[in-house]
């Protein structure tokens, strides 16, 4: 316990003794980890939107004119009882013409004269399990009876998960590389702060400090300054999603976006694992070449 005192009391002195360098270290740390954050953000964002797109994808089943409600009945069962199929649900002949109207909008009195004859067929809505389960499934449908054709728009809907696996694969591939930079960032702030205090260390080191003793406070101000860092660009970059997200709201309320709680917990992530975890790495291995060194020396 009077270790554990001595070496918080260090950190704790150390950082109060040096305000210059703890702001800058600070200020270095929170640039670094406000840019990734903000990159995690909007690819976690385009993620979702790439599932919310596949989400949408549906089939669209159509069946024979005038089916008894007993067949349509039986036929919804054995969709729904089809591998690969999530959700079904039967849009009527009156239901379709309605969804029609609302597509056309304030020109919907030119479906004036089809409202009494209504050609539209009635279908069933189908979403599949996952993005590659869709061919598999509307070959299957389209062998059942009593189905008349089955539509989903296979070169749009392969267009559309060749575009979200792009996305992902691009946006994570970026992210690895700013997780590496930032880090980099980090840990060479960490190194020049145990470089300007080196003579304390050699002294320290000449009067028979144990290397624990002396990489202790080090390696606790890496994880004060990597929390705290992370922390003030976690809030700031909150804020500014929060300030996005409500705008968002009002002018295009269609766009699909992870909420604030979600965002939150993303970003306490960072906090936790660049900001007190980098921190504390950074400041071991930077201790631990410059301990090596001196006792080379």
């Amino acid at each position: 316990m009077r270790n554990w005192r001595y070496i918080w009391g260090e950190a704790w002195a150390n950082l109060v003794g040096n305000p210059w360098m703890t702001a800058a270290s600070l200020g270095s740390m929170a640039v670094a980890v406000m840019v990734l954050s903000i990159f995690v953000v909007f690819a976690a964002n385009l993620d979702y939107l790439a599932g919310y797109l596949e989400s949408q994808v549906q089939i669209r089943v159509f069946v024979t004119d005038g089916l008894p409600a007993t067949q349509i009945a039986a036929l919804q069962k054995q969709i729904a009882a089809l591998p690969g199929v999530r959700q079904v649900s039967f849009v009527s002949k009156a239901t379709a013409l309605k969804q029609l109207e609302q597509e056309f909008g304030r020109e919907k009195g030119l479906l004036a004269g089809e409202s009494k004859t209504n050609p539209l067929p009635a279908s069933f809505s189908v979403k599949a399990t996952g993005p590659a389960e869709v061919a598999g499934v509307a070959a299957k449908l389209a062998r059942l009876s009593g189905v008349t054709n089955v539509s989903y728009q296979a070169q749009t809907v392969q267009r559309l998960f060749t575009l979200t696996t792009a996305l992902r694969e691009i946006g994570g591939g970026l992210a690895l590389l700013l997780i590496v930079a930032t880090g980099f960032i980090i840990a060479n702030t960490i190194r020049l702060a145990v470089f300007a205090r080196r003579r304390e260390i050699r002294i320290m080191k000449l009067v028979g400090a144990s290397d624990g003793m002396i990489r202790g406070p080090f390696i606790i101000e890496g994880l004060l300054l990597g929390t705290l860092g992370a922390a003030l660009s976690a809030g700031a970059v909150l804020w500014g999603y929060w300030w996005l997200f409500r705008s968002a709201k009002y002018s295009l309320p269609f766009l699909p976006l992870l909420s604030l709680h979600l965002i939150a917990e993303i970003l306490a992530g960072m906090v936790v694992v660049v900001g007190a975890g980098v921190g504390m790495l950074g400041s071991f291995l930077s201790l631990r070449r410059y301990l090596y060194s001196q006792e080379q020396v």
